[in-house]
């Protein structure tokens, strides 16, 4: 075999081909779009470059390169942790380089760092198309910041050869807009991969995760102040290094607090945490009398796919799950990974009907789902699958967690008892559940679908 039928074969086996037709065309029509940006600018606006602009765009890249390499580790570390949105904070040197620079020696900085930045902090677990398109989705984003910042302020940060002068209110709103131009429009362009992949789950945590929104507006804030400085008095620009490797370190910091609370395969509360967070809500209700629902999930005849798919694929499925869980609760409930394929959920001020209405919803969204799982012969897309899901109510079946845990757990096993593919109540009618759409027992078991896609 050749390097060429090598190179082929590798690219047959990107994990972009497995996506739906409309997400890979968005996944490559950004790229192509920042590369021709790119390249047509830069080659437009070459022979006007001047030596100054070149010597600012030397000083942030290699500003950007030192902040890097400082902080590799630790950006690394922060990859491997992250499981909302990572946010690098290359914007400080990319977005001073957006209101500083022509646009094609702007998109070529930007272009250089982000490039330094992904190669840096590689850790491999991140597909490739998704570490090429985010960097994309930044360059994108140039030419309209650049043109909304000009329109409003058509000097930049100087006017008739001095910084500032006449027209400071005007530059605040231009920087002002310019700021939230370059966060929002990378943000829609993320969306919109999310929404074409339709994970509406993820888009939703994506969008309200105010933590990070707030740390990339912050940054782009710090590239606005860069570039100010670049213009007054350019030597002070050294002491911006230190405060943003500080902020990489504190923002590390929250991160491996995150991760201490979250389980790494579904992102959801691990136990612990999701105990603490139940217990807080019953001492809440407590004062409050406000009722509270506790579900258990438990996927069916899990061990199977484990067994005949392997692990990897019985990942993919405790995903998946995890998603149709966070897009059935509320912001304010809380779900769980109790470990292996059973599952906790906590809904503060719920009657009990509505409790056994959103557990109902999410046993027919598991018996629904189709997921698209890596295995070792190629992709597999599983589907078939079931859930037995048992509900408790504070204060009904007890005051303490330990006693709506139990009670739970009752009703989860009278609901696998009873035919599984049911939610099944702590009432009187417990053993009956909901009616299961002539799925049950031995029906139920493995009945996974083997469509092979891709190959």
């Amino acid at each position: 075999m050749n390097k060429l039928q090598q190179r082929w074969q590798w690219v047959c086996a990107w994990r972009l081909w497995q996506l739906r037709p409309l997400l890979v065309i968005w996944y490559l029509l950004v790229p192509i779009a920042a590369l021709v940006i790119t390249g047509v600018t830069l080659a437009g606006s070459l022979a006007a470059l001047t030596s100054h602009q070149l010597i600012l765009a030397g000083a942030l890249l290699g500003l950007g390169v030192v902040q890097a390499e400082s902080s590799g580790h630790v950006e690394r570390v922060r990859r491997s942790v992250n499981t909302v949105r990572h946010v690098n904070l290359t914007s400080v040197w990319s977005f001073a380089a957006t209101l500083l620079l022509p646009t094609g020696l702007a998109c070529t900085v930007t272009l250089l760092l982000l490039t330094h930045h992904g190669v840096r902090s590689w850790t491999g677990t991140r597909p490739l198309h998704r570490q090429v398109f985010n960097p994309a989705a930044v360059l994108v984003t140039i030419p309209p910041v650049q043109a909304l910042f000009f329109a409003l302020a058509p000097y930049g940060f100087t006017s008739g050869g001095a910084p500032f002068r006449g027209h400071t209110v005007w530059l605040l709103l231009a920087v002002s807009v310019a700021v939230i131009a370059y966060w929002l429009l990378d943000m829609v362009l993320i969306a919109v991969a999310l929404a074409l992949l339709g994970d509406r789950a993820r888009l939703r945590q994506f969008s309200t995760d105010m933590t990070n929104n707030a740390l990339d507006l912050a940054t782009n804030c710090l590239g606005a102040l860069v570039a100010a400085i670049l213009v007054v008095a350019p030597w002070l620009v050294l002491l911006f290094l230190i405060p943003v490797l500080v902020m990489h370190r504190s923002v590390l910091v929250k991160e491996l607090e995150d991760k201490a609370t979250r389980d790494q395969k579904t992102g959801l509360l691990n136990a612990t945490a999701w105990r603490q967070q139940t217990e807080r809500e019953l001492a809440r209700a407590g004062r409050t009398g406000d009722g509270l629902g506790v579900v258990m999930v438990d996927l069916d005849h899990f061990k199977n796919i484990n067994d005949r798919y392997g692990h990897p694929a019985g990942d993919d499925v405790l995903a998946a799950v995890a998603a149709i869980l966070r897009d059935e609760t509320r912001q304010y409930d809380s779900a769980g990974r109790f470990g292996g394929e059973e599952f906790a959920l906590l809904l503060p001020e719920n009657a009990l009907g509505e409790v056994g209405s959103v557990a109902e919803r999410i046993r027919v969204r598991i018996s629904e789902l189709l997921v698209d799982a890596t295995t070792s012969d190629g992709p597999v897309q599983l589907g078939n699958l079931t859930a037995s899901l048992g509900v408790a109510r504070y204060p009904n079946d007890g005051t303490k967690l330990i006693d709506l845990i139990a009670a739970a757990d009752d009703a989860l096993y009278a609901a696998k008892n009873n035919g599984r593919n049911r939610v099944v109540h702590t009432d009187a009618d417990a053993h009956r559940g909901y009616p299961v759409s002539g799925l049950n027992g031995d029906n139920a078991r493995s009945r996974v679908d083997q469509r092979r896609v891709g190959h």
